[in-house]
C-alpha cells in the first residue's frame, strides 16, 4: 500500500475532508489530493505527516507494512468506519461482505 493509499485510508477512518486533513498537516488540499492520487512526498514531509498524526513514519513510506501496525490507534475507530461503510452496503451486498470477510478471517 502506498503513502498515498495510507493517507486516505488515515483521513477516512477519522473521517476528514482532505481540508480538514491538509489542516492538521500544516499542508493544503491540493497537496493531500497529489497524495492521494500517487504522488510521493520527500522524506522531511512524510515525517511530519507521520508526526502530526501520531502514525510512525515507516508506517506511512513502507508499503509493506499496515499503516495502523504496532499504532496506539483506537480500534474502535476502525470499527466504526466499518460499519458505516456496511451500513451503506444494500442487503445483498452485506451478505457478499459478510462472507469474504469470514473467508479472510479463515486464511490466518
Amino acid at each position: 500500500m502506498t503513502f498515498g493509499e495510507k493517507l486516505k485510508i488515515i483521513r477516512e477512518v477519522r473521517h476528514l475532508s482532505q481540508e480538514q486533513l491538509a489542516e492538521i498537516v500544516d499542508s493544503s488540499k491540493q497537496v493531500i489530493s497529489r497524495y492521494e492520487n500517487g504522488r510521493n512526498p520527500n522524506i522531511l514531509v512524510a515525517k511530519q505527516f507521520g508526526e502530526k498524526l501520531n502514525i510512525p513514519i515507516v508506517n506511512l513510506v513502507d508499503d509493506n507494512i499496515d499503516v495502523f501496525e504496532n499504532t496506539q490507534y483506537s480500534n474502535d475507530d476502525i470499527d466504526n468506519q466499518i460499519i458505516k461503510v456496511f451500513n451503506r452496503l444494500p442487503e445483498d451486498k452485506q451478505k457478499q461482505a459478510l462472507d469474504y470477510l469470514a473467508f479472510l478471517a479463515s486464511q490466518e
